[in-house]
Formats: structure tokens, C-alpha cells, sequence
């Protein structure tokens, strides 16, 4: 099994009435963006507006390092607060987002229990989205 060697995660934080300005102070730390409820989604669409409130934070490191590191960047620049956590769980839509772009077909990737460990403590969920090597005709 080859590494996966091309990958992101971020952390992101949801809801209807959500204020970035709250989490920023809860988790002690700015996002790489932020919006309100009824917030212009683009410039160049005035037309469409946010339906929710969102806290993004996106790793600082590149697509290169590997996953638990990247998510390691995430936790080590957010509170370590564990009630802090509970009562953002408890009232918003919370996850770890993590892209994992393959480009062989059988790629891989592994978390220690360290991070799993951290991820379970804060209460925050982990979603996978993995995207495929795309084949060509002349690789069949």
C-alpha cells in the first residue's frame, strides 16, 4: 500500500444561529473564514445568501503533509478546553473534514490513537471524502 500523499483537513463549525465572533472567542483562535446567517455567499452572486452561521478553519500546512499531521496543526491551534468543547458540540454542527486525493489505486492512511483519542475528548466527528485516480484508456 502506497501513502496517500495528497491531502487537507479542516475543522468546521455550523449552525442556523451560530456567531464567529463567539467561537473565535470560545476556541481562541481566528478562522481562516467566517460567515453569518444571511451573509452574501460572493461578490459576484449578491443574490445568494449564507441559510447558516460558519466557523472554518483550515490547516496551515500543505496538501504534501500527511493527515494526522494536518489535523494535529488544526487541534494544536484551538483550546484544549474540553467543557469549552462539549458546549460547542452540544450546540453546533462540529466535524474534522478531510480530502484524501489518490493518485495510484491503492493508497492508504493510518491515524495513532493519540489523535483518535483527542478527536473522541472534544466530542468532534471525522468525515473522509476520497477522490480516485482517475484512469485513462491507455492505463487499462
Amino acid at each position: 500500500m502506497t501513502k496517500v500523499d495528497n491531502a487537507t483537513a479542516s475543522l468546521s463549525i455550523i449552525a442556523q444561529d451560530l456567531s464567529p465572533d463567539e467561537i473565535t472567542v470560545l476556541l481562541k483562535c481566528v478562522p481562516t473564514r467566517s460567515f453569518r446567517a444571511g451573509d452574501v455567499k460572493s461578490p459576484r452572486h449578491p443574490e445568494q445568501h449564507w441559510k447558516h452561521g460558519g466557523w472554518l478553519l483550515e490547516t496551515t500546512l500543505g496538501r504534501q503533509a500527511n493527515l494526522e499531521a494536518q489535523i494535529a496543526d488544526l487541534l494544536g491551534r484551538v483550546t484544549k478546553d474540553v467543557a469549552v468543547w462539549q458546549r460547542i458540540t452540544k450546540r453546533f454542527s462540529v466535524r474534522i473534514f478531510c480530502g484524501i486525493f489518490m493518485t495510484h489505486e491503492n493508497e492508504g492512511f493510518g491515524l495513532t490513537s493519540d489523535i483518535l483519542a483527542q478527536l473522541a475528548s472534544y466530542g468532534l466527528s471525522v468525515d473522509f471524502d476520497l477522490y480516485g485516480a482517475i484512469q485513462s484508456d491507455e492505463d487499462e
